[in-house]
């Protein structure tokens, strides 16, 4: 048997019959002869198993590609281009929706960005709920850097093609910046490393620190468990990855006389047939994820003469690196099925149409000469086609024909309905409303309603971003480390406070990932742009110029940002580091107390506050908002504008007494000067001629 042909093995003949194979654990581990015999049995089974869905794959690639009239022997050199055909009396035409189909479904399911919220489990706990914000920009920070989007897009396309698509999650000890320990080592010279024979041996390669990395896989690459009929219930998947020869060599080079041996074939979708490459091998990598009578897992790498290595399954999370998109699922068969299956017919018959308007078009467009016979001496028109001779006494006349039939047209015309109907893609989508409208509410219905058909596949692809996003962060818990300096680079010299309270050696935090919600808003700008102006018209001051400035995403933008985005996230910080039991400088004049009056007064509100709050942190967080208070009414006896803000506050005063003649007055709306008096208190701290709030109010 070949591992290196993926689609030559599948064309089998008569019927599947697959050889007895038993579980890979009841055979002897430590005998690799009898493993690799185990691995090409095992994977003979699964090439006979996905013969009839690869041979479907290699179907609709070439209709997606516009391949329509050519053989669906691949290998036939005739497959590989459609020039549009033939001759003007059997032309060949190609009007491809299902192309437009997939690309106009892709499009609209990249609307829903890859947004995730990493919540802990026990939510009041200081620790975890800083271990969540931190993977929470490491995980945005390198999906960031690999552009998810792109990936996410890119198995949303080849599942519309396939029927299913994967993604491929692992660590990836090749990329990332030089490792420290290597860069000390190095100090401009070699670095040496000791073997198990205790022989020191120069390093060739500069040694990386490693990130997490993503690989997308089409359908013919992944070959599962046999027997089974749900996702859920695969243990083991075998996976094929071409490389290049010497590149093998280079990786094994004990096993260079087995790599020789191996066959070099492969399916070039590009060229739409198998091809034969020299200079490429195909390797397969075995994973068979822990289980119950395989404690440990497994992963191997081999070819058809040679196990390559062997090793433990290395992801703790125990989860297999393959997350699976589907797009229609049928019960009791273990691969989906594309929606090209279901409109291949309408398209096929939409091109005959098409091909036969050409054909009338082409014979018989052209104007017509109808003249008596003899009327005229025929060469000199210069062009006999054009002209039809009958016998009678009427005068020659120039004639427009019409080939087709007006009825064919409103019957391609329902064809294209159809297939935009059975592809869950209507007129709203593609720029072209019903007839009639034109208010922009009754369009972003319509654009609702259309939406809720695609409710299934939005629930597929939010569960494989919350899937791709737990394995991402399960392999940074696993395989980051406090040397490699990367939280520092991430979370910059702003987030101080969550670096020295993030570990990365707490393994056993537990965690939820959820997608973030969109708002009811519309998602595109010009739409939301006006449903938030007609917001402020119907309901004057419900909506603040700040929270406009968020909904549209302007936030992050530099020039949007002001003094009450800095003051909220300067208490959010305070408020962390009080609770880690770190020492906090007091509230200064100069800050925005406003703003930070409500973040502290919210913090105070929480249940765990009250309950769960260490006393000495209830009580440092209670003496700031004292200060915060007392500052607040100095300063509203000199600002007027000041003072009608703070006299709006339902909670002025909580902790700051003033005295009982200034109470009487700022509580029938004016705010008398403030009194210097001796010995008063340092700056930032309370009035040393004021009350101050006894700790037994908490």
């Amino acid at each position: 048997m070949s591992h290196g042909t993926t689609f030559d093995d599948f064309e089998l003949e008569g019927d599947l019959e697959y050889k007895e194979v038993p579980p890979i654990w009841a055979i002897d581990l430590k005998d690799k002869q009898k493993v690799l015999e185990w691995l090409n049995k095992d994977f003979e089974n699964k090439i006979k198993k996905a013969e009839s869905r690869t041979s479907v794959y290699k179907e609709q690639i070439a209709l997606y590609k516009g391949v329509h009239y050519r053989s669906q022997d691949t290998r036939n050199q005739d497959f590989r281009r459609d020039g549009g055909g033939g001759s003007i009396r059997n032309p060949k035409v190609v009007v491809n929706h299902i192309y437009d189909m997939v690309e106009n479904k892709t499009a609209k399911m990249s609307r829903f960005r890859p947004a995730i919220a990493i919540l802990p489990h026990n939510p009041d706990e200081y620790h975890d709920k800083v271990q969540s914000k931190t993977y929470k920009m490491l995980v945005d920070t390198r999906w960031q850097e690999v552009d998810i989007d792109s990936y996410f897009r890119d198995v949303q396309r080849g599942t519309y093609i396939f029927g299913e698509g994967y993604i491929k999650t692992y660590w990836n000890k090749e990329i990332g910046d030089d490792d420290p320990e290597y860069n000390e080592l190095k100090n401009g010279g070699t670095v040496k490393i000791k073997t198990g024979d205790a022989e020191e041996v120069e390093l060739k390669y500069p040694v990386k620190v490693g990130d997490v990395s993503y690989k997308i896989l089409s359908p013919d690459r992944i070959f599962p468990q046999v027997g089974k009929d749900s996702w859920r219930d695969i243990d083991e998947v075998t996976e094929i990855e071409y490389y290049n020869k010497e590149e093998v060599k280079a990786l094994y080079p004990d096993q260079q006389e087995f790599i020789k041996e191996q066959p070099h074939h492969m399916y070039d979708a590009a060229a739409v047939r198998e091809v034969r490459d020299s200079s490429t091998i195909a390797v397969c990598t075995y994973w068979h994820r822990p289980t119950k009578f395989l404690p440990k897992g497994l992963k191997i790498a081999f070819v058809s003469g040679a196990v390559l290595s062997m090793e433990d399954y290395p992801y703790e999370h125990g989860r297999l690196p393959f997350k699976r998109l589907t797009d229609i699922d049928v019960p009791t068969e273990l691969h989906a099925r594309s929606f090209i299956s279901q409109v291949r017919q309408l398209q096929r018959h939409y091109n005959n149409l098409a091909s036969g308007v050409a054909r009338n078009h082409g014979l018989a467009s052209a104007p017509k000469w109808v003249m008596p016979a003899g009327a005229c001496k025929i060469s000199a028109l210069n062009n006999e086609v054009t002209v039809v001779e009958y016998k009678g006494g009427v005068p020659p006349s120039l004639q427009n024909m019409n080939p087709t039939h007006p009825e064919i047209f409103n019957y391609m015309e329902k064809l294209e309905v159809n297939i935009q109907k059975l592809s869950g893609v209507h007129g709203i989508s593609r720029g072209t409303p019903p007839p009639g409208i034109r208010a922009g509410v009754a369009l972003q219905f319509l654009l609702e309603q259309e939406q809720e058909r695609e409710n299934n596949g939005v629930a597929k692809r939010n569960a494989l971003v919350k899937e791709v996003a737990k394995d991402t962060i399960d392999l940074m818990k696993q395989y980051y480390k406090e040397s490699d300096g990367r939280t520092i680079k991430v979370l910059g010299r702003d987030n101080s406070y969550m670096l020295k309270s993030f570990s990365l050696s707490s393994k056993n935090m537990k965690y939820d990932v959820k997608i973030q919600n969109a708002s009811a808003l519309p998602e595109s700008k010009a739409a939301k742009i006006q449903s938030l102006l007609d917001l402020n018209m119907g309901f004057p001051g419900v909506v603040s110029q700040k929270q406009v400035i968020e909904m549209l995403d302007l936030g992050t933008d530099q020039s949007f940002k002001d003094i009450a985005t800095t003051a909220i996230k300067s208490a959010e910080s305070e408020i962390e580091s009080i609770l880690a039991g770190e020492e906090v400088s007091e509230p200064k004049p100069w800050d925005d107390l406003l703003v930070k009056y409500d973040i502290y007064l919210q913090k105070l509100q929480e249940r765990s506050f009250k309950e769960e709050v260490p006393g000495e942190a209830r009580e440092k967080i209670i003496e700031h908002v004292h200060i915060i208070e007392m500052q607040m009414w100095q300063r509203s006896s000199k600002n007027a504008l000041f003072r009608q803000k703070l006299m709006m506050n339902e909670h002025f005063p909580l902790f700051f007494k003033l005295p009982p003649g200034d109470a009487k007055i700022f509580a029938m709306g004016g705010v008398p000067p403030v009194q210097e008096k001796k010995g008063k208190a340092p700056e930032g701290a309370p009035s040393a001629s004021l009350e101050t709030p006894v700790r037994e109010q908490v």
